[in-house]
């Protein structure tokens, strides 16, 4: 495992106003095919399905995870200690521009900064695959997603996929 985050308040690129690096939190990248990886994208479906006003199952390719393989993408745990408590993946879209996908935070774990902190390290990670740009979708119920991403320099765009649960896009210019 590579810990790849930094303290947001040593991170240059940091959005005015960021708090350093959750206490006790680090962010490392792991292989996409790990079984901690499977284990939390199994709560992050949970969580969709529960939360979307239709539902969420996913589909087959929503379970493949080697398109945040290096070397154009990496998937990112948050783990508090030893226990894993958060993830992000990266994947290409173009040679250019990555998304982010399946950020999910451990509900008991909201409200310390986990969900920040990981953002950052997806955003530094993005930087050093040279992405120039990311962008992201996410659902309108997940209001607290919406106020983070917002919170940090990401601007409403234009849909750019065909993704049915979606009604929100964003990109960040890096």
């Amino acid at each position: 495992m590579k810990d790849v985050a930094r303290s947001a308040s040593t991170n240059r690129d940091a959005p005015a106003g960021a708090t350093s690096a959750t206490p006790g939190v680090r962010v490392a990248a792991v292989g996409a095919q790990e079984e901690v990886v499977a284990e939390l994208l199994g709560h992050y479906f949970a969580e969709l399905d529960a939360r979307f006003l239709s539902g969420f199952q996913p589909e087959p390719s929503d379970l493949s995870t080697d398109e945040y393989a290096p070397p154009r993408g990496t998937f990112l745990i948050a783990y508090d200690g030893d226990r894993p408590i958060g993830c992000g993946a990266l994947r290409p879209l173009s040679q250019s521009v990555g998304e982010i996908k399946r950020m999910w935070v451990n509900p008991r774990e909201r409200s310390r900064g986990v969900a920040r902190q990981l953002l950052f390290a997806l955003e530094e990670a993005a930087r050093n695959l040279g992405y120039g740009a990311i962008r992201l979708d996410t659902n309108e119920q997940l209001r607290e997603a919406i106020a983070l991403y917002s919170s940090s320099e990401y601007h409403d765009i234009a849909p750019y996929n065909n993704n049915p649960h979606s009604g929100r896009w964003f990109e960040k210019l890096l």
